[in-house]
């Protein structure tokens, strides 16, 4: 799937960019690097896609889309060198999520995991507020509040 493609799908569907990226499962971010071309849109991205607005459309994959735009593109545009580009050091290493510390006025911290223990486990939001020294949580129309330190 193309960047064309892509911003096709959207703008048939009436849908802006933010509210197709959440559609998909994507920031609008990424959805906005996938229609400038500046990344190459993942075979999963194209494949949501593809279920969510292409299912009565003929599906292709990518492959089969490759194979039948190789021949015509050939025939029509002569192949053209670009510059080398300067290869970066990738950032794949995978580092651990940091340790997170909400710290009171009062001079006590707790980490999140700590607040989570003290609430009920459906909880649907919590709310902290370390100059209260309190950490408020709601359950539909439910509600309650428990000490931080």
């Amino acid at each position: 799937m193309t960047f064309e493609e892509l911003i096709k799908v959207r703008e048939e569907n009436n849908l802006t960019k933010a509210a197709f990226a959440a559609a998909i499962g994507i920031t609008p971010m990424l959805q906005g690097r996938y229609e400038s071309g500046k990344l190459a849109i993942p075979e999963k991205v194209e494949e949501k896609v593809t279920e969510l607005f292409l299912q009565k459309k003929e599906k292709k994959t990518r492959k089969a889309a490759k194979a039948e735009k190789a021949p015509a593109a050939e025939a029509k545009k002569p192949v053209e060198k670009k510059p080398a580009e300067k290869k970066t050091a990738s950032r794949k290493v995978k580092t651990a999520a940091p340790v997170v510390y909400i710290q009171s006025m009062m001079g006590g911290s707790v980490t999140p995991e700590e607040v989570l223990s003290r609430i009920p486990k459906d909880a649907e939001a919590v709310y902290i507020k370390p100059e209260e020294n309190m950490a408020y949580w709601v359950k539909g129309d439910d509600g309650g509040a428990v000490e931080l330190w």
